[in-house]
């Protein structure tokens, strides 16, 4: 028996439909979609196998921290790159290149993780060889997010901007909820069945949106490599909330399984499970946030970065005063929903602020900010995760707090485009 969508998920879903008055073709519309959906679905399942995986086969914990921060600097450097490549050559090879990338470094995760469960390698070899996976990803793959906001922005008045920015960030988190479920489904075939099964996955994505997505050419007048800067002027205030923002959300990623084993005593065997039932209620709250809400309401960026800035720092109190599991669900839920806010705010703020000609480079380099706190976070945060564990949560709820400051000290972007 198939169980009937609850109301605010069905209302969720019917919003990644675009209306009639956006330029953006439903069939492109669907294309990015299942692309991000992937993307999305393939995270949660790392974030909540390689905890386990690794304390399974003796991976220390710093040497885990090491496979989020590296491949982290690789995307940092690789995603403004491919989005000032998508403005020269275009939007969908380098989509499709991403969906490669994915489905590779899916395979190559898992295929270690069966080596090392057979004995055939040890913890240094199955680490170098996640480490791999990962920075194939990050090499890859980091141009998805860039290259499909730019083909978005391209096809859309700004009027309509956040609203299908807003779809396409909630495609990935749809695909975040999706996650756990695929864990649940799977695992009983094998803790890396989901692996396998996202790669296959997708591949037919990859083939089906080879035949759908329309090919384009190079950007007319397209921004020199290195032009635009954390540091310029209309973008400043934008990529310090995507620091802050992006530390507090990979803290909490990253530590959250070991948090729940080190604070709450789960046991290993759990935190695949416990992590994933946080994650799928961050997603449920982000994909609300940035459909239902941001859709119904239609508030300004500079709002929308206030207010989820705000959220967030209530939500990692939370998190720091939680002892029981389901606190911490309650937590995590409303730091999905800041977070939600918060990046679409931040994204579509920084789209506001530079010409068309400037989109795939401003993509790139705020998708590079939204990672760096993925580089610094997984050192930071599992150094002060050793001397206490509701430490990186303290650190987040300050950067949060930093965050808020920054969206309330600045003017609302005048739009360029």
């Amino acid at each position: 028996m198939i169980a009937e969508t609850p109301a605010p998920a069905a209302d969720a879903l019917r919003s990644f439909a675009p209306s009639k008055a956006e330029g953006l073709p439903r069939r492109d519309a669907i294309a990015l979609t299942l692309i991000m959906l992937t993307h999305g679905v393939g995270q949660t399942l790392i974030f909540a196998i390689l905890p386990a995986v690794a304390r399974d086969l003796g991976i220390a914990d710093q040497a885990v921290s090491l496979i989020y921060v590296l491949p982290a600097i690789a995307w940092s450097f690789m995603t403004t790159w491919w989005g000032r490549h998508s403005d020269r050559r275009g939007r969908r090879i380098v989509i499709l290149t991403g969906i490669v990338g994915f489905m590779l470094s899916q395979l190559m995760f898992a295929g270690a993780a069966l080596l090392g469960y057979a004995g055939w390698i040890g913890a240094g070899t199955l680490w170098a060889l996640i480490l791999l996976s990962r920075l194939v990803y990050s090499g890859l793959s980091s141009g998805s997010l860039p290259a499909s906001q730019a083909y978005i922005v391209s096809r859309v008045s700004p009027a309509e901007r956040a609203t299908a920015l807003g779809r396409l960030t909630a495609s990935w988190n749809l695909g975040n909820l999706l996650g756990p479920a695929v864990i649940g489904l799977l695992t009983a075939l094998g803790v890396l069945t989901p692996l396998f099964a996202t790669a296959a996955l997708a591949l037919v994505i990859w083939a089906w949106v080879r035949g759908c997505l329309r090919s384009e050419g190079p950007v007319a007048g397209a921004t020199p490599a290195g032009r635009l800067s954390p540091l310029d002027a209309r973008l400043r205030s934008s990529m310090l909330i995507a620091l802050c923002g992006s530390f507090a959300q990979a803290s909490l990623l990253q530590t959250l399984g070991f948090y729940l084993m080190d604070h709450l005593g789960v046991a290993t065997a759990e935190v695949p499970r416990a992590v994933g039932f946080a994650l799928m209620f961050s997603a449920i709250s982000t994909l609300l946030a940035q459909t239902v809400f941001v859709q119904s309401l239609r508030p300004m960026p500079r709002t929308l970065e206030i207010l989820g800035a705000g959220i967030n720092a209530v939500a990692f109190l939370g998190l720091i005063l939680a002892d029981r599991l389901f606190v911490i669900w309650i937590a995590t839920a409303l730091c999905g929903f800041g977070y939600g806010l918060l990046r679409l705010g931040n994204v579509a703020g920084a789209s506001h602020a530079v010409r068309g000609d400037e989109q795939g480079a401003v993509a790139g380099l705020n998708s590079a900010m939204w990672s760096a706190g993925y580089i610094i976070a997984p050192l930071a945060a599992m150094s002060l995760h050793q001397i206490d564990p509701r430490l990186p949560y303290i650190a987040a709820m300050l950067g949060t707090a930093l965050a808020l400051t920054a969206a309330k000290g600045r003017k609302e972007a005048l739009e360029q485009a």
